[in-house]
């Protein structure tokens, strides 16, 4: 059985919370440098754009659809990042509020 002190759980837990915080920065940095990416994207592909009459049969160009394409996917990387780093909030919130509740029962 392990015992440790107050100061040493409280250390242990500050410690948690400051590596949890970095990744969660650091995911967060991530999902904004996707989000440019897309910005970037949809930039170049408005640049590209050409007034086109309404009687012709127009195709877009096919680097203008990988284009998008490669966008598309950014934004659903990016989105499910985030969704990654709410939920890896989330969990270490419900996880510090069992050991509060353990904590207290001792």
């Amino acid at each position: 059985m392990r015992f440790e002190t107050h100061g040493a759980r409280y250390d242990r837990a500050k410690a948690t919370k400051e590596n949890l915080a970095l990744v969660v920065l650091n995911i967060l940095k991530l999902a904004g440098t996707i989000k440019n990416i897309v910005t970037i994207i949809q930039v170049c592909l408005e640049s590209n754009t050409q007034p086109v009459p309404v009687s012709s049969r127009y195709a877009a160009p096919l680097e203008d659809i990988k284009l998008l394409e490669v966008a598309h996917i950014f934004s659903r990387v990016e989105s499910r990042i985030l969704d990654a780093a709410a939920q890896v909030l989330q969990n270490n919130t419900q996880g510090e509020d069992q050991r509060e509740s353990d904590e207290r029962q001792c």
